[in-house]
């Protein structure tokens, strides 16, 4: 099934977005890899953690302005199901200058997850930040409108934050986005611990040792607490091929590990360990104002009781190191999507349809 391109001109409202936070002033804390939230996702399915999540939600940052509808030129028509864009950005602000110095914030990871009208499946689908994209004009923070532009996925929320992530993907998909999850490198690091620590192989079953990232693993199966889970979702450069497609694949298999740890543990029968789980999320979650902890909940309690299918795929992709116009400014690097085949899986998703 082939579908033809879709324009990606379209100018966008010129709304703005602000954050805000309940019961307390906190200096604005951007987020983390998207592996984080589907972590949250997956492990948040007990009624201890739901009663939890119900008193601790005035904590949570809210998004105001965030979602808005797809441009009638891209929109695709809709079955059921609803769509969540989960990203991490590497901002450095607050506790997170820990993991380094950073000027501004990109989404360093960014999924976006669709859950079937019938619960039964839930589909995440990795959007590479290197993805050579159209990005839209977008309202910045100092009242401004940015130009359109073509370049890295990542670089939309550097350019208009989360509102303009959310109108890049609904834009490059055709989907709407109907809820938004963020978290932090401090939130990521903190729920890893509350569970005690994840099991992860090592990448090609070898000894791994990353200047870069800090990431130290010996070949086999590690047990990586929240600091060294951090460097094994983020290492790039000297581990692998070095490429973001293949951090995207340790970010998957890192879902996975979780996933099999809930379905196999009672981890969550603890009441310490959901009581800093669900306390590490409200103060490391960013939401949009219309999407309920509570929410995430149920769609966790589907997941870990096996009644809901998950599903880990990536964005097809065209060139895996593509060097965009020749440029020498940019180089290689960069991945170049498959508009055919994505067309196919978006119309998929569109249509509640399973994929994978």
């Amino acid at each position: 099934m082939t579908f033809a391109p879709r324009p990606n001109a379209v100018r966008p409202r010129r709304s703005r977005h602000r954050l805000t936070r309940g019961r307390r002033s906190r200096t604005r804390g951007l987020v983390l890899s998207a592996a984080v939230a589907v972590v949250v996702v997956l492990l948040l399915g007990s009624a201890c953690a739901a009663y939890l999540v119900w008193s601790t939600s005035a904590s949570v940052t809210r998004a105001d302005g965030v979602l808005r509808p797809v441009p009638p030129s891209v929109a695709r028509d809709t079955v059921g199901g609803e769509n969540y864009l989960v990203i991490g950005s590497d901002s450095r602000q607050g506790p997170n200058g820990a993991y380094g110095d950073v000027e501004g914030a990109r989404s360093d990871t960014t999924m976006l997850a669709h859950i079937a009208e019938d619960g039964s499946r839930v589909t995440f689908v990795s959007l590479p930040r290197d993805s050579w994209v159209d990005v839209p004009a977008c309202p910045r923070g100092d009242g401004t409108v940015s130009e359109p532009y073509r370049g890295m996925l990542n670089s939309a929320y550097a350019t208009g934050g989360a509102a303009c992530a959310v109108d890049t993907v609904q834009r490059l998909t055709g989907l709407r986005v109907d809820h938004y999850v963020e978290f932090d490198f401090a939130g990521f690091s903190a729920v890893v611990d509350a569970l005690g620590g994840v099991d992860v192989a090592a990448p090609d079953g070898r000894a791994v040792s990353d200047p870069d990232s800090g990431l130290e693993m010996t070949a086999g199966v590690n047990h990586l607490d929240g600091e060294r889970a951090l460097a094994y979702v983020r290492a790039r450069h000297n581990l692998g091929d070095g490429s973001d497609l293949g951090r995207v694949e340790r970010q998957q298999r890192f879902v996975a590990a979780v996933a099999h740890s809930a379905a196999t543990a009672d981890k969550l029968l603890d009441p310490v360990v959901v009581v800093d789980l669900v306390k590490a999320v409200a103060e490391h979650t960013t939401l949009d104002t219309g999407t309920r902890l509570t929410e995430l909940v149920g769609l966790a309690r589907a997941v870990s009781t096996g009644s809901a299918r998950l599903v880990l795929t990536t964005a097809p992709i065209a060139t895996p190191d593509y060097d965009p116009e020749h440029d020498e400014m940019h180089g290689g690097g960069r991945v170049l999507l498959d508009a055919e085949a994505g067309d196919a899986l978006y119309h998929a998703l569109a249509q509640d349809l399973p994929v994978g």
